[in-house]
């Protein structure tokens, strides 16, 4: 039995609409998700298996976008990677402000180095067996050469098993 923070009990629910973005760091609504309900307060939150299984999937969903990255999900890559601004620019041959400034839109990323991001988060996800390799083949095939999306644009992810 689990327990809220309340002292209630923590109860399986189907949430219709959760707020992701604290856990996620770019603004994202998951709708229709397996969650937890606490009986006393009735806050929610989710299991960290659904937490988990979300972030691979954005991260996947975000590397097969057709547009450029947004500075946010460039920062989003680099967040679930691991790395530090630092050791990604090290990876990229650039400098450290340069990951900064994707970052903090400060500039664009480059269609080249949008590729690179891409092919090390590819990479990072074959790694950790998030996915097999032949299924990644179609999205990094071109580089992405058309500007990001309007920033601040959400992201929904269905129902989450």
């Amino acid at each position: 039995m689990l327990k809220c923070d309340c002292g209630g009990r923590l109860r399986k629910t189907v949430l219709s609409q959760y707020d992701f973005t604290a856990f996620a760091g770019i603004s994202s609504t998951l709708r229709n998700v397996q969650g937890l309900q606490c009986d006393v307060c009735h806050g929610t939150t989710l299991d960290g298996m659904v937490i988990n299984g979300t972030l691979r999937a954005m991260e996947i969903e975000i590397a097969k976008q057709p547009e450029r990255l947004s500075h946010e999900h460039a920062r989003f890559l680099r967040q679930r990677m691991r790395l530090t601004q630092q050791a990604l620019a090290e990876r990229m041959s650039v400098a450290r402000e340069t990951v900064a400034d994707w970052e903090r839109g400060a500039s664009t990323i480059s269609p080249q180095h949008d590729y690179i991001l891409r092919s090390l988060a590819m990479a990072h996800l074959v790694e950790t067996g998030t996915v097999q390799k032949e299924d990644l083949l179609d999205t990094m095939r071109e580089t992405r050469t058309s500007f990001p999306r309007k920033v601040g644009l959400p992201i929904l992810i269905g129902k989450v098993a």
